[in-house]
């Protein structure tokens, strides 16, 4: 073994011995290596070219110094393949005198001496000049790193001595410019070693340049100082522009008075200065711009606005035409300015051309001094509501910010069934305050579609169009499915007013055309007749366009027709007094119905529930009651009955004074319109109410003979209003056939006190809305009388909105409430008596009763609604007949606990979201859902 090992060591040797031969042997016999130094010295910093020769080829040369790293240029040298290469080096920190630069490529090494030289050098400021004072901050490099210090100069005088030298050789060191002429000045060092700078810098001296005081307005007067400038002229510019010259004395100095150029522009300009050796120095002055006050500073146009300013010409003028409006001239007459330069305060109006939004406003008085000011040119807002209705609806339209007093233009822009553009406008005055409010009614023949209104005034003032939409027509049909023989209400909006309307349901036309209303609304009974089962298409179309829904004719028994109670119908007017003024607060009551109140337009509406003559009496507190007889010939809304109190019907003060009378009695002899005009007794009436004024207690006046039913006209009528619901009759109806199809119920719950007690259990409260009754019986739950009332909705009515009000036994409970789809309302009753409590006589509809208790199997409704807890408002479900609900923020008065799977649910949430239970998911969207529950 040990052989072998010596055989192997003998190798080694063998093959070290042939590699050196070789490595001589790619090196030519004639080969001398070699490097040259370009230049030899040179401060700290500089760059040194190095010549290098005989190196192995192809190998990487590195560079030392002093035996440390160099930075070479570039980074990687190598040589060529004939053992060449030049590249530079960069001089490290050190110390002054000679260094060794050493160059290797492994094999060789090659020195060379590089001398470093002291240099100094002014770092701060970059600019490397200023005036006398300015500090200055130098940086030296290259010197003795003996531990000795250096003393700077500038132009020859000492500038920053004895500054502490590092081992390096290197110093840092401030001072500030001593009192020197202006001019290039040297900067140079010199060490304790002995050691002088040979790379110096140079410092520009400057002169000084103040301006007293630096800011001010256009046409100002200021002092000029300064010094160390040459003696002679120093010529100055101001915003570039030549502006002055002054002298400098002999000493250097500069001091003068100057007017700041009156054309100056507000901002901050330079000022520079330069003499007759070029030395210069520049500094700056702020302009701050000559003010105009101007009140209003905003507004329309026409408006007008007061001037005001100051800091002009003393004893000046502002010539015709040299106000400025936007590049416009604006006055047309002189302006005078006061001996303490203050304008005359001016009053001008904005003209009609004036740009929307801000505009400059420049005044040049007699001088040429300037002032500025901004006037924003805003512009009107028009807004319509509502934003979308039928046609012969009525509109209301406001606006703001308009000019006060100019006449404005209102245009309704629409296109007309014929498909002719059409405009029809009015006109109104704003107030005080730029505000307006006005109506119009969307004419008859409006296509379908969107329509705009317009404004602008007499001063070209102009909002933004507001949009309006007519919608489509469109039906709805109540239920929506059964057998063949199912009655249903068939309802209508968005038809042509009074036209008649041909409903068909597939091929089959029913009998009878239902007039739409004044406002294209109509209600139609009907049976369905024998026809296929399935899906079938309802239609009603009038002279212009068809509306479609469908019915589901399902396969059952022909049902026993239910008679269902017709709408009642509306009775509307507006209120004013005999001398055409609008009388808000009026009390209207319709024999034994209401009463309503009329509106702050004057407009009233009530309800009667069935045909015949009416007495409709007007009451307010400091007028005599009016009445006048009515007749209802039908139900339903076709048969809505206009009556008006004003004109000869209208309401007489009971204690007028003498211009009131004689206001009536030019009504009676220049009626300004049939509405509005009186006849003679009406005005006899006014004068007796002014000759023996009575007291403001209520009087009535004799029952007129009944009025004609008026006559249905296909021209346009005010929107109906429809006020909250009337006060209980004597004998409530019984409730409409129920629509449990179409949307859930709405419930009302809470608790129920009578003279601040208690009922008695089984005490009979009813929910009133329209004239139809809804009734429970009261319970005690934990020591509180306690009722609760599902209110469906009812087939061929909508109760979305309508007014609640309440009976607890035969007195009326202070409170009421609205009908809401889906909702579950607390409303705590109480109510007052003097008598008894009558004994219940109407059958209450059942009260909610209890699901049937889960298995324990099932899953709880707050786990199957998990996922949208967050969202969640109200569930709703029917079942054999009753309503079951869950709120969450009611859970005591819930009673559905579970979702069946197979049924269907009315489910409300306050925003999109997904229903996730098990392996199922239902998409909701914010608002009600009908799902049907496979959980």
């Amino acid at each position: 073994m040990r052989i072998v090992y010596q055989n192997l060591i003998r190798l080694l040797v063998v093959v070290s011995i042939l590699g050196s031969l070789i490595a001589i042997a790619v090196i030519p016999a004639s080969a001398v290596t070699a490097i040259a130094l370009v230049p030899t010295s040179g401060p700290v910093g500089s760059a040194s070219t190095v010549a290098a020769s005989g190196f192995v080829p192809a190998t990487i040369l590195t560079a030392r110094f002093d035996g440390a790293l160099m930075e070479t240029s570039p980074a990687t040298v190598q040589c060529s393949p004939a053992g060449d290469a030049t590249f530079a080096v960069m001089i490290p920190t050190s110390t002054a005198g000679m260094h060794t630069i050493a160059i290797s490529d492994g094999v060789h090494t090659v020195t060379a001496n590089f001398t470093v030289v002291p240099k100094v050098t002014v770092t701060a400021p970059s600019s490397k000049q200023g005036p006398v004072g300015t500090s200055v901050t130098v940086a030296g490099t290259g010197f003795s790193g003996a531990g000795v210090t250096a003393d700077v100069t500038i132009g020859g005088m000492p500038f920053v001595s004895s500054m502490p030298v590092d081992s390096n050789g290197s110093f840092i060191g401030s001072g500030v410019v001593p009192l020197l002429p202006s001019g290039n000045k040297v900067v140079t060092a010199a060490d304790g070693a002995g050691n002088v700078a040979v790379a110096t810098d140079v410092f520009k001296v400057t002169p000084t340049l103040i301006l007293t005081p630096d800011s001010g307005m256009a046409g100002s007067f200021i002092t000029i100082s300064g010094s160390n400038w040459a003696p002679g002229s120093v010529s100055l510019t101001f915003a570039g522009m030549s502006w002055i010259v002054v002298d400098a004395a002999s000493d250097g100095t500069i001091s003068a008075p100057c007017q700041i150029p009156i054309a100056a522009t507000p901002g901050v300009k330079a000022v520079a200065g330069t003499d007759s050796y070029g030395n210069t120095a520049v500094t700056t002055f702020t302009v701050v711009p000559r003010s105009l006050t101007l009140t209003p500073n905003s507004g329309p146009r026409g408006t007008q606005v007061l001037i005001t300013g100051s800091g002009f010409t003393p004893g000046g003028s502002i010539q015709s035409g040299s106000l400025i409006l936007s590049g416009m001239a604006w006055n047309t007459t002189q302006i005078t300015i006061d001996s303490s330069g203050v304008m005359a305060p001016t009053v001008l109006t904005v003209p009609s051309e004036t740009s929307i939004g801000p505009n400059t406003v420049v005044a040049f008085d007699s001088s040429g001094l300037s002032a500025v000011g901004t006037w924003t040119v805003t512009k009107p807002s028009l807004t319509v509501n509502p934003t979308s209705g039928p046609v012969n609806s009525s509109v209301t339209i406001t606006g703001s910010g308009w000019l006060s007093g100019a006449t404005i233009t209102i245009n309704f822009n629409y296109i007309d069934n014929s498909y002719v553009s059409r405009i029809i406008w009015t006109t109104e005055v704003p107030d005080g305050d730029g505000h307006f409010a006005t109506s119009l009614t969307i004419p008859v023949n409006a296509k379908i579609g969107t329509a705009t209104f317009t404004a602008s005034d007499t001063k070209n003032n102009t909002a933004d169009p507001a949009t309006f939409t007519v919608p489509p027509a469109a039906i709805t049909i109540s239920p929506v499915e059964g057998p063949v023989g199912t009655e249903v209400t068939i309802s209508g909006t968005g038809f042509v007013p009074y036209a008649p309307v041909v409903i068909k349901i597939a091929n089959h036309h029913f009998s009878g055309l239902p007039l739409a209303d004044a406002l294209g609304q109509f209600w139609f009974p009907a049976t369905i007749p024998s026809m296929p089962l399935g899906i079938q298409v309802v239609s009603a179309t009038d002279s212009v366009q068809t509306a479609t829904v469908f019915f589901n004719v399902l396969d059952g028994p022909i049902p026993t027709p239910t008679p269902t109670p017709s709408p009642p119908v509306p009775v509307t007017g507006t209120t004013r007094e005999v001398n055409g003024d609008i009388l808000p607060g009026v009390s209207i009551t319709l024999d034994s119905m209401g009463p309503v109140v009329s509106n702050q337009d004057g407009r009233y509406g009530i309800m009667a529930t069935a045909t015949g003559n009416y007495t409709v009496t007007a009451h307010k507190d400091g007028f005599k009651d009016r009445t006048q007889i009515v007749n209802i010939s039908g139900l339903g809304q076709e048969f809505a009955v206009t009556c008006n109190f004003q004109g000869a019907h209208g309401l007489i003060p009971n204690a007028p004074d003498m211009w009131y009378a004689l206001d009536c009695v030019n009504r009676w002899l220049y009626p300004p319109n049939p509405d509005t005009g009186l006849d003679m007794w009406t005005a006899l009436d006014v004068i007796n109410a002014w000759l023996y004024p009575v007291n403001p207690t209520p009087t009535s006046t004799p029952t007129p003979a009944p009025t004609p039913t008026p006559t249905l006209a296909p021209t346009p009528v005010p929107t109906y209003y429809y006020p909250p619901t009337p006060t209980l009759t004597p004998t409530p109806m019984p409730p409409p056939t129920p629509d449990n199809v179409s949307g859930p119920p709405c419930r009302f719950h809470g608790t129920v006190t009578l003279n601040g007690a208690n009922v008695a259990d089984g005490t009979v409260v009813m929910a009133l809305i329209w004239a139809y009754g809804y009734t429970t019986t009261t319970t005690t739950v934990n020591g509180t009388s306690t009722y609760s009332i599902i209110i469906p909705k009812a087939q061929g009515n909508s109760y979305e909105g309508q007014a609640v009000t309440f009976r607890v036994g035969s007195d009326t409970a202070s409170q009421t409430s609205t009908w809401t789809m889906g909702g579950n309302i607390l409303v705590n009753l109480t109510a007052s008596t003097a008598g008894p409590i009558p004994t219940p006589t109407i059958t209450p509809i059942p009260t909610l009763t209890p699901t049937p208790t889960p298995t324990p199997s099932s899953p709880g409704i707050g786990e199957q609604l998990a996922s949208i807890s967050d969202s969640l408002i109200i569930v709703w479900g029917y079942s054999g007949g009753t309503w079951y609900m869950y709120d969450p923020a009611d859970t005591a008065g819930s009673n559905l606990t579970t979702l069946m799977s197979g049924s269907g649910y009315w489910i409300n949430v306050n925003a999109d979201c997904t229903l996730i239970y098990g392996s199922y998911s239902y998409q909701l969207f914010a608002d009600w859902n009908l799902i049907g529950w496979q959980g």
